[in-house]
Order: structure tokens, then C-alpha cells, then sequence
């Protein structure tokens, strides 16, 4: 009988601890599409992409543009073995700062969206953190990625693990 009664209260005890925690979570992906500031950013976003991409396509047409006149020339006879060489070898050059740009196109655009959403992000966490209190909420997820985005730090047992492990903290 005292097996049967040690597991029940072992049970108990788990039971209360875990209903003792007061987990929640928020939906970011729903928070973002209802901030203004959030269409704000995608607007300028949008923007930006539109200018990058105007300037890749310029440079693109061109590109092509030169190809085709020299291709032409080539078929007509009108350049020398050693001139096609030489335009062919400019032309790879170009269509190697072309790919460079569009890589610099991407690397802009990534820091533009960072720069413009971490002001953003970082009232979103905050608030979070308010809310988070104010509910005595232990731990909040995130529902779409499941990502802890609050934990209460008195509920960090890291120290104690180390100490377990026998390094010092």
C-alpha cells in the first residue's frame, strides 16, 4: 500500500507544481499585420526592393543589350578573334558586378528590414514582459514557432545544473 500512497503523492506534487506555473502565449505573426508601424516599414520595404530591383534590371538590359551587339558583330564579321576576346572577357566582368550587386541588393534589403523592424520588435518584447507580469504569466510562447519569448528568471536553473556538473558558476 505505501508504494501505491508514495505515487499518488508524487503524482499530487507534480500536479501542483506544473498547475503552479501560469504559461500563455502570444501570436506574433498576428501583432505585426495589425501594427501601423509595421505597414509603414512594408511600404518602405516595398520601396526600397522597387529601387534595387530597377537599378538590377538597368544594369541587366544593358548587359544583354551589349551581348547581342557583340554577338551581332560577330556574325557579320565586323570583329577581330582577338576583339571578340577581349569584349567577351569585359562582358563576364560586368555580368560578374551584376551577380555582386544583386548579392549587395539582398545583404541591403536584409539590413533595412532589421534597422527598421528591431525598434519595432523590441516594444513588442517589452510589452510582452508588461504583460507578462501584470498576469503573473511564468513563461509566454510564441503560438507559431513555439519560442520561449518570456521566461520568469527566478525559474533559471542554470546555476544549478552547472554546480551539478561540477563547474563552477
Amino acid at each position: 500500500m505505501k508504494p501505491i500512497l508514495s505515487i499518488f503523492l508524487a503524482w499530487a506534487v507534480a500536479l501542483t507544481t506544473i498547475t503552479a506555473q501560469n504559461f500563455g502565449y502570444v501570436k506574433t505573426d498576428e501583432l505585426l499585420t495589425k501594427l501601423p508601424e509595421v505597414k509603414t516599414v512594408d511600404s518602405e520595404l516595398q520601396q526600397l526592393q522597387k529601387v534595387l530591383a530597377a537599378k538590377r534590371d538597368a544594369m541587366l538590359k544593358d548587359l544583354q543589350t551589349r551581348y547581342q551587339d557583340l554577338q551581332s558583330k560577330e556574325q557579320q564579321g565586323l570583329i577581330t578573334r582577338k576583339q571578340l576576346e577581349e569584349q567577351t572577357a569585359v562582358l563576364q566582368q560586368d555580368e560578374e558586378a551584376l551577380r555582386t550587386f544583386e548579392e549587395e541588393m539582398a545583404q541591403k534589403y536584409d539590413a533595412k528590414k532589421t534597422e527598421l523592424l528591431q525598434p519595432i520588435l523590441e516594444k513588442i518584447n517589452d510589452k510582452i514582459k508588461e504583460v507578462a507580469k501584470e498576469g503573473s504569466f511564468t513563461y509566454i510562447f510564441d503560438w507559431g514557432s513555439g519560442v520561449l519569448l518570456y521566461a520568469d528568471e527566478t525559474k533559471d536553473v542554470t546555476a544549478k545544473v552547472l554546480a551539478k556538473l561540477g563547474v563552477a558558476n
